[in-house]
């Protein structure tokens, strides 16, 4: 039996997207008006508590031991709580452990002796030995040794992995 972490933007809130219209081709895709996703999403804090889910989410809330890593910065975390509380239940149900970097919660993630797997979707980690990669275009090249294209793909990696 694994435990395993979430990340939240791009596993569980679907912020790409609905900043954007569109699924983010690539990291660094920009608005229509050239203005950077986070700038964007900086001046528009809104759109934190305003994205919809992704379809992994009903997938993910099935988990008894929800646990999620996120990277946020401290002007972000208010909305970010208000849309953890929307979409997944009030605090008590879920746990959130919050990083400066991708790098800290891959740290933290290959800190643990026992098995342990982190769902996320960033594409540039240097190590995905104990990533479960939520695939999108914009990380589709990463060497993750777990990959899902879809939710029933997740559903079948937490079976297996005695998490549902």
């Amino acid at each position: 039996m694994a435990f395993v972490y979430f990340d939240l933007d791009g596993v569980m809130r679907n912020l790409g997207k609905h900043v954007l219209g569109r699924t983010p081709q690539t990291w660094d895709d920009t608005m229509a008006d050239g203005t950077s996703l986070m700038d964007h999403i900086n001046t528009n804090l809104h759109v934190l508590e305003d994205a919809p889910p992704t379809a992994l989410l009903p997938i993910i809330l099935r988990v008894p031991r929800l646990c999620i890593l996120t990277v946020q910065s401290d002007a972000w975390k208010p909305y970010t709580q208000r849309w953890l509380h929307k979409h997944v239940g009030r605090e008590g149900l879920h746990h959130v452990m919050w990083f400066d970097s991708p790098e800290d919660k891959l740290k933290f993630v290959m800190t643990h002796e026992e098995k342990v797997w982190l769902v996320e979707d960033y594409p540039f980690f240097t190590d995905y030995s104990r990533i479960a990669l939520v695939v999108w275009p914009y990380n589709k090249t990463c060497m993750a040794i777990e990959k899902f294209y879809s939710p029933i793909d997740l559903h079948k990696f937490l079976l297996r992995e005695r998490v549902l």
